[in-house]
């Protein structure tokens, strides 16, 4: 298990603890590549469902949580997503 602590009022202070993505969404950017911790942002995938069949979701990793930005079979992303990684992804909207 990974832990990570801030030193302040003269004591240590738990931030964060965990065995994957330790103090993303909680420590600055800077000390987190320092660390070489690389946080997720967004992640997309194809998930099959009982309701909708075969679906599309987009992902996005904030406040410690990964929350659902758009799902779908067609154009998953567009309007949502920063563009650039709508075109890493090869979505085309």
């Amino acid at each position: 298990m990974d832990v990570l602590l801030q030193f302040s009022a003269k004591k240590w202070h738990v931030k964060d603890f965990g065995t994957a993505e330790v103090g993303c969404g909680t420590a600055p950017k800077k000390l987190l590549k320092a660390l070489d911790q690389n946080c997720p942002g967004w992640v997309y995938v194809n998930a099959d469902s009982k309701k909708f069949g075969s679906v599309d979701v987009l992902l996005q990793f904030s406040a410690k949580k990964w929350h659902v930005k758009d799902f779908g079979t067609a154009e998953v992303g567009c309007g949502t997503a920063p563009k650039k990684l709508l075109k890493a992804l090869g979505q085309h909207c």
